[in-house]
């Protein structure tokens, strides 16, 4: 919807399931593709649209199934497809790929991190003095690992540091409880705590636009690529735990960008670097 936003005036999201056996086998098509999709609201084919925009494997098979559709109507629309489909690149017009997944192509445009939709008009907006106070974790879905060795170090550590300083721990619903746990354990009476959608409404933005500085595990590409966009200080966690070549690589294209490697550790300081990696999509 980014992309979609940034390229065009008229934009309409059609959500749909993939059923079995189809489901499996995308971005392929098995035949009679056309019973495997199960629309929330059935696009309206009649006026041509100008892009097609799709994400992923899945998606990718059903955006192909209507450029198909649109083919045969004579129609010239193109089909933008985002993130490797795991399918030959030439069956797409354009294909957008995080540079750190290291594919190329004549029809390949590489982004750094991850597209989102937060540029300084959306920082400059809406500001919430609640959430300035705190300093933000966010934690991704790390392996339990962190969790059963390193996660409480560095949480005292930050305690330690900014001993004056209440933190507000954001974590992915993916979590499981058992790490949910080790978490709610370290939450001291001024901290706060959002796990899942029983804690209330998700503040994730909310501190990502005010908080003072932002700790991030490493295992989250999109919210590392968010929280580096904003003007907060970011320090990565778990960097002992990076859990793929793809992750490491990503994070070294951010300190190569935008900080050295002291900033990748628990840095104490909560001045915003005049040389922090902001928005770039494409």
């Amino acid at each position: 919807m980014t992309l979609a936003h940034a390229l065009a005036q008229q934009v309409q999201l059609y959500p749909f399931t993939l059923k079995q056996p189809w489901l499996t086998f995308a971005p392929r098509r098995l035949p009679k593709f056309n019973l495997a999709v199960t629309w929330k609201e059935v696009p309206e084919l009649s006026t041509s649209p100008d892009l097609i925009i799709t994400t992923g494997r899945i998606a990718a098979a059903v955006g192909k199934h209507l450029k198909e559709i649109l083919n045969k109507q004579n129609s010239l629309c193109k089909h933008v497809q985002i993130l490797n489909p795991k399918d030959k690149l030439s069956k797409y017009d354009w294909v957008l790929i995080p540079e750190h997944d290291q594919i190329t192509g004549d029809n390949v445009i590489n982004f750094i991190g991850s597209i989102h939709p937060y540029d300084s008009q959306w920082f400059a907006q809406d500001k919430d003095s609640d959430f300035s106070q705190y300093l933000a974790i966010f934690v991704g879905n790390p392996k339990a690992h962190y969790f059963e060795s390193k996660f409480a170090e560095e949480i005292n550590t930050i305690h330690r540091h900014f001993s004056d300083r209440p933190l507000f721990f954001c974590g992915s619903p993916r979590l499981k409880p058992e790490n949910r746990k080790i978490i709610t354990s370290l939450v001291r009476t001024q901290d706060k705590v959002w796990l899942n959608k029983t804690d209330g409404s998700n503040p994730y933005q909310s501190l990502l636009k005010n908080a003072k500085k932002i700790f991030v595990t490493s295992d989250s590409i999109n919210m590392i690529n968010e929280a580096c966009a904003s003007y907060a200080p970011v320090s990565i966690l778990a960097k002992d735990f990076i859990p793929s070549p793809k992750h490491a690589r990503f994070l070294d294209s951010i300190v190569s960008r935008c900080c050295d490697f002291k900033t990748l550790n628990v840095s104490t300081t909560l001045a915003p670097s005049p040389t922090l990696y902001k928005q770039i999509l494409l």
